[in-house]
């Protein structure tokens, strides 16, 4: 994905931040129907590894 330079975020405490403050994530997958889109809720675990470690949540029930 084309991410122009003036949109460019590298201070990894912000990004550790920003991923605290919305505590959801998107996933995109694409399948022979189209696009599927769920809305996933999302913990980081800062003392995990050096830049943490992200932990997501999809119901059983979901078709992603």
């Amino acid at each position: 994905m084309y991410n122009p330079r003036w949109f460019k975020e590298d201070r990894l405490e912000f990004l550790q931040a920003e991923v605290q403050r919305l505590s959801f994530g998107t996933i995109v997958t694409s399948a022979s129907s189209g696009l599927l889109a769920s809305h996933v809720p999302m913990m980081l675990d800062l003392s995990a590894g050096g830049n943490g470690r992200l932990y997501g949540h999809v119901s059983r029930g979901n078709h992603q």
